[in-house]
């Protein structure tokens, strides 16, 4: 269950803002890689994401910046439909109110989110310990109309 929830946490971190990646601004590392799988026409657009430290450990903090732009205000009813896998096997399919997420994980953003330039910072605890896999999380975003707002896979290696 720590590995799910601390999993959750990382990519509500991520997602707290609702923002994705734009295929310049990939920065893979040894254990953590992003792909942007939305369209230009989506509600956010990322100017750069950064993990501090850009390894992910066992049992400490990594802290997640994002830079983007918000095409369209992000309000109460915005979602994200997360599912996370270790390896082939889901551990967490779940949809998420991205307003509510940003106030439980007490993000430096909160709804509504103006449309223009906005940064995301967020600090979580990695639990202390992770079974050693590859894990997905795979991330849909939605605004309250229900149009496309972001996608987002993210690569997290535990297994060495």
């Amino acid at each position: 269950m720590k590995v799910r929830l601390s999993l959750l946490s990382f990519a509500s971190g991520c997602l707290a803002s609702g923002v994705i990646l734009t295929p310049s601004q990939q920065k893979p590392s040894d254990k953590f890689s992003y792909k942007n799988c939305g369209e230009a026409t989506d509600a956010v657009q990322v100017k750069s994401i950064e993990i501090y430290p850009d390894t992910p450990t066992a049992g400490k903090n990594i802290t997640i910046v994002m830079d983007g732009e918000v095409l369209q205000d992000i309000v109460h009813g915005a979602i994200a439909d997360i599912v996370v896998k270790a390896g082939l096997i889901q551990i967490l399919k779940r949809t998420f109110d991205l307003c509510e997420l940003a106030e439980n994980q007490q993000a430096n953003v909160s709804c509504p989110v103006e449309r223009g330039e906005q940064a995301l910072v967020q600090t979580v605890m990695l639990p202390s310990v992770v079974p050693k896999a590859l894990y997905t999380v795979n991330a849909r975003g939605f605004t309250a109309e229900d149009d496309p707002m972001f996608c987002l896979d993210i690569l997290v290696d535990f297994r060495t």
